[in-house]
């Protein structure tokens, strides 16, 4: 069956001010309400839907999140969150579903996520066996550096540790234009 399909009279685009944020950051959402000739809508009601996935974000702060709001005559909106909570590890994922209300009662919705790492930066190790080291042996480590947020870091200083050997000296490394780097060790016996 065939129906008719009506565009939406107006859009939401809501983003945050940045890509990723860490524990303490300020963080703010923005976007703005038009329709679909590119006229603002002026005196939108909003409304804010928030959910949170990932290491928990569970400070009071992140549980009373603002429900409501308006855009301005412009069509815009601004929210200031107050700064992320600390105490969690790892990555948890902040999004929202901006729901705007025109004065005849239509709705349409903008939808943006934001990334919360505990680190500013992300490193994926991988061996020339696949599954380690091989001990005794000459060994080949990779390893790729990233934002929190997925992108390259080419051409970054990065210093080598061996986590099982702490008397062992840090050794530098340099990433290059695809963000890995390569070092080159022997583990010794277990």
């Amino acid at each position: 069956r065939v129906a008719p399909f009506t565009l939406p009279r107006y859009s939401v685009s809501a983003r945050f001010d940045r890509p990723f944020a860490r524990p303490g950051m300020q963080v703010n959402l923005q976007g703005e309400v038009r329709y679909a000739s590119g006229a603002p809508v002026a005196g939108a009601r909003l409304e804010y839907r928030w959910r949170k996935s990932g290491a928990s974000l569970g400070s009071v702060a992140f549980t009373d999140l603002p429900k409501k709001g308006q855009t301005d005559a412009a069509g815009r909106f601004s929210l200031a969150l107050p700064p992320i909570p600390g105490g969690f590890l790892g990555r948890a994922t902040l999004g929202v579903d901006v729901v705007a209300i025109d004065d005849t009662g239509d709705r349409s919705a903008g939808v943006t996520e934001l990334l919360v790492s505990k680190d500013a930066v992300s490193a994926q190790v991988e061996t020339e066996f696949g599954g380690g080291l091989a001990q005794g042996m000459n060994n080949r480590v990779y390893l790729r550096l990233m934002t929190a947020d997925g992108r390259p870091l080419p051409d970054a200083a990065v210093t080598v540790r061996r986590a099982w050997d702490p008397s062992a000296e840090a050794a530098p490394a340099q990433t290059n234009a695809s963000s890995v780097a390569a070092h080159q060790f022997a583990p010794g016996p277990p």
